[in-house]
Parts: C-alpha cells; sequence; structure tokens
C-alpha cells in the first residue's frame, strides 16, 4: 500500500512563513520557480508497506515534490520506468513498471517496494488533492496561480 502526505514541522515555519498565520502575499501573482522553490516547506511522507521512505529526506518544498510525483505515473505509462532526484538533499526515488506492478527504490535504502500501478496513480492524485485542499484553505488566492492550477488539475 502506498500513501502519499506532508507534515509542516516547527523548522518548516520558520523556513517557510507562509506557513505562518498572517503572512500575506499574493500567491496568485508568484513566479512557478518561487511557489515551487521558496514557499510551503515540508516532510513529506512517502508511506510503502509501512515503511516512511519520507522520513530519510528531511524538508523539501512541497510544491516541487508535488510536481515531480505528478509526472511519475505518466513517465510510467510512457518509457516503464521514471526517476527524480531532490535538489535539497543526495536522495534519489526510481519507479520501473513490471505489468501492472511498480518497483519503487529509494537511493537511501537497499529496499525495493512493490506495488500496483493503479495504487500509485490513486496516492498521487488523493496526495494532490489533500494538498490542494490544505493550501488553499489557508491561502485562497493561490488558487489564482497558473502553476499551482496546472499542478492540480487531474487533466495533465
Amino acid at each position: 500500500m502506498l500513501a502519499i502526505d506532508f507534515v509542516i514541522l516547527p523548522l518548516d515555519r520558520s523556513v517557510s512563513p507562509l506557513w505562518r498565520p498572517g503572512d500575506k502575499i499574493d500567491l496568485g501573482a508568484v513566479a512557478e520557480m518561487d511557489l515551487r522553490y521558496e514557499y510551503f516547506w515540508s516532510r513529506i511522507e512517502f508511506d510503502v508497506d509501512g515503511f516512511d521512505l519520507g522520513a530519510r529526506w528531511g524538508s523539501m518544498p512541497l510544491l516541487d515534490f508535488a510536481a515531480s510525483i505528478k509526472k511519475v505515473p505518466d513517465a510510467l505509462d510512457r518509457y516503464g520506468e521514471a526517476e527524480f532526484d531532490f535538489t535539497e538533499n543526495t536522495a534519489v526515488i526510481s519507479f520501473v513498471r513490471r505489468g501492472e506492478s511498480v518497483e519503487v527504490r529509494d537511493s537511501t535504502s537497499e529496499v525495493a517496494y512493490e506495488i500496483g500501478m493503479n495504487e500509485l496513480v490513486d496516492a498521487v492524485n488523493v496526495f494532490l488533492g489533500t494538498m490542494a485542499t490544505r493550501l488553499m484553505a489557508a491561502h485562497p488566492g493561490i488558487a489564482k496561480n497558473k502553476f499551482f492550477k496546472g499542478l492540480t488539475s487531474m487533466d495533465s
């Protein structure tokens, strides 16, 4: 089973001031690179069969992770594999499709995990929906941001 979520740690609140109440920025007008890398640092929970791979990664830009993980199912359909590395640390996650299963590897471990392709797609969609709901509740203006709209659209 795969579950993806995020947690806001105390350090994230100091690194990413928008997690603090009262900080006002017009997120509808923020450039993609700034929104993707400067705001909303969080610790990602990437739980595969009860093991949280995300605990090893530390905090990272939430929207960059979301944009990266959103591309994985399509890459697996097209190429049979997908990989992304983090700019914040040396971790790499690789995904290899084997029929209706997907092998998931984290470079910080020798263990390979197997999940279903449909399970991956569902987990990514749930994560994106939950993330969008939480961010729009705290920062309604983000819904007007072109990058955010594309990221949270289930069409792309």
